[in-house]
């Protein structure tokens, strides 16, 4: 495949690597796609905080947002692999 760029690793595992690229964006794209998906976890952490406070009754947003929150639940969802 090529030179490694970055490789990410949890728990002693690896998850993912992300090689050298020519394609256009080239090292761009990369740097990107890397720090998307180390942030991931905490990414889906704080979303699934957000909808979790709004389930319990909390509202500061108005109803116009429900269709942000669905987003929300279908993006945890995909991410988690379970039926939204």
């Amino acid at each position: 495949m090529g030179r490694v760029r970055y490789q990410v690793v949890a728990i002693g595992k690896t998850i993912t690597k992300i090689y050298y690229s020519s394609y256009e964006g080239g090292l761009t794209n990369a740097d990107a796609d890397a720090r998307l998906i180390a942030a991931a976890p905490e990414l889906l952490s704080a979303l699934r905080d957000v909808v979790d406070w709004l389930d319990d009754g909390n509202r500061i947003l108005s109803d116009s947002c429900a269709a942000d929150v669905a987003k929300a639940r279908a993006a945890i969802s995909k991410a988690t692999g379970e039926q939204p």
